[in-house]
C-alpha cells in the first residue's frame, strides 16, 4: 500500500543510463553496510512490512532505519510522483513504460495499478462522456522502484538493476465513443513475400454491437467494411500486404497498417502501426 509519508518525500526519479552504479554503492554509509551483506542486502531491513523502521534487529545504535533506508541512500530507490491535468475529453491513456509498479490515480481515485517495467499497457479512465464537464482532470502516477516479491523479476540478486519511474512516452486519447476502442493492433509477418497475421484486440464493449472495421496498408485505399465477431474481443486475420519489401540491415524498410474500427458510418477509432517484413533462420 502506498504510504502519505511516501507521497511527502522527495524522490529523485534515476535516469535509466547509470543504473548499474545505484544498488549498495561502496560508500561504508551505504545500504551494503547497513544490511551486513546477506544474499538479498536491500530487501530484509528496510521491508517496512517488518514494521514501520524495517527489522529491527538490523538497528544497532550506530545505524538506523532513517540513514540506511532513505530513498536516495538506498540506491535511489522508493516512489516516484508525476502530476499533470487532463482535458475531460480524454477517456484513454497508454502508458509505454513505467517500472516498477505504477499505480494510476484521476482526481484522487486509483484507476488503475500494473507491474512490468517495459510492457506496455492501457489504462481506462472512464471520461470523455460528460458533456457538460468542464475543467481539467488530475493525473497523479505513482512509479514505485523498491525490491518487493510483488514483481520478482526485480531484485537485488540479478545481474541488473532497472530504474524507476517513467521510461518512456505517456498518450493520452480523447475517443469519439469512450466505451468503443481498439485496444489494440498486431501484425505478425509469415513471410517475406508479404503474408501476415493481423491481430485486433477490442474493447469489451465493442462485443455483440455489430461493429466494423477497415484495414489500409502503406496508405492505400482500405479495404470494404469488415464484420468482427459478435462475441469476441480477439480476432486474428490472415492478410497479404500488397507490396511487400522485406526488411534488412541494409534496407530497414517498415510498412504501415491502419485499422479503423466503424459503429455505422461513424468511425470511432483508428490504430497506425509499423511492421518489417523478414524472415529469422
Amino acid at each position: 500500500a502506498v504510504r502519505e509519508e511516501d507521497l511527502c518525500r522527495q524522490a529523485i526519479v534515476p535516469d535509466a543510463f547509470d543504473a548499474r552504479e545505484w544498488l549498495c554503492p561502496p560508500d561504508p554509509l551505504s545500504s551494503r553496510a547497513c544490511l551486513g551483506g546477506g544474499e538479498q542486502p536491500c530487501g530484509r531491513c528496510c521491508d517496512v512490512r517488518r514494521g514501520e523502521q524495517g527489522d529491527s534487529a538490523c538497528w544497532d545504535g550506530s545505524l538506523s532505519f532513517a540513514r540506511c533506508c532513505d530513498p536516495v541512500a538506498v540506491a535511489r530507490r522508493g516512489i516516484g510522483a508525476y502530476r499533470t491535468y487532463l482535458p475531460k475529453a480524454v477517456s484513454l491513456l497508454q502508458f509505454r513504460a513505467c517500472s516498477m509498479q505504477c499505480y494510476i490515480y484521476v482526481d484522487g481515485r486509483l484507476v488503475a495499478e500494473h507491474s512490468g517495467g517495459y510492457s506496455p499497457f492501457w489504462v481506462d479512465l472512464g471520461l470523455g462522456n460528460d458533456e457538460d464537464a468542464s475543467g481539467d482532470s488530475e493525473l497523479l502516477v505513482l512509479a514505485d522502484n523498491r525490491f518487493s516479491p510483488e514483481w520478482p523479476v526485480h531484485q537485488p540478486y540479478f545481474d541488473w538493476y532497472q530504474p524507476g519511474g517513467l521510461l518512456r512516452a505517456v498518450e493520452a486519447h480523447a475517443l469519439r465513443d469512450p466505451l468503443k476502442y481498439l485496444v489494440g493492433v498486431e501484425v505478425f509477418p509469415q513471410s517475406p513475400q508479404g503474408a501476415v497475421d493481423v491481430r485486433l484486440r477490442l474493447s469489451q464493449a465493442c462485443i455483440g454491437l455489430g461493429l466494423h472495421v477497415t484495414l489500409a496498408f502503406d496508405g492505400d485505399a482500405p479495404t470494404p467494411l469488415r464484420s468482427i465477431a459478435q462475441h469476441l474481443s480477439e480476432e486474428t486475420w490472415q492478410e497479404t500486404v500488397p507490396h511487400p519489401k522485406a526488411w534488412s540491415p541494409a534496407d530497414p524498410h517498415l510498412h504501415l497498417l491502419t485499422v479503423s474500427l466503424w459503429d455505422g458510418d461513424q468511425e470511432v477509432d483508428r490504430i497506425t502501426v509499423r511492421f518489417g517484413l523478414r524472415r529469422v533462420d
